[in-house]
């Protein structure tokens, strides 16, 4: 079983702006929407869901891994602001991710659909949310890499 989920911090979405659609995409990515991330496979935490990272530069990632992982290559997580990564690599069978992180501390695997499952499942949620809060992000070129990457 894989979660990826997220727990909004809706204080630290945005400061001294109602219009999010017109803030660059290095302020949305890194200066804004921080929010608990959470990233687990079969029990094991690879990101709790207590931090306050950034929500859409982990959304990125996370879009960018469908492709990479589906062509069967390995993708890299990295969490803003740290040296921590997850990294999702495919193994030589094809159905199978093994999920490793830059602590070395954990080690889990899951189905490739799986993945896929609970990553496209994570993108439209936090894209679902991020617009029903602030309309004006629509057509923003962070969202449109988002959505593009992914195949969303």
């Amino acid at each position: 079983m894989i979660d990826i989920s997220f727990l909004p911090h809706p204080g630290l979405d945005l400061t001294g702006t109602t219009d999010a659609g017109s803030v660059s995409e290095q302020m949305l990515r890194f200066g804004s929407f921080n929010y608990g991330l959470k990233f687990e496979v079969d029990g094991k935490e690879f990101l709790s869901g207590r931090g306050k990272d950034p929500i859409l530069d982990f959304m990125l990632y996370i879009a960018h891994s469908v492709p990479r992982v589906r062509a069967g290559e390995s993708a890299t997580l990295e969490i803003f602001s740290t040296t921590y990564w997850i990294r999702i690599a495919p193994q030589a069978q094809g159905s199978v991710v093994l999920i490793t992180d830059s602590y070395g501390k954990d080690t889990a695997q899951c189905a490739v659909a799986e993945y896929f499952t609970a990553a496209l499942d994570f993108l439209r949620a936090a894209l679902d949310y991020l617009m029903s809060r602030h309309p004006s992000l629509e057509g923003h070129v962070l969202l449109e890499r988002i959505r593009n990457a992914a195949g969303l």
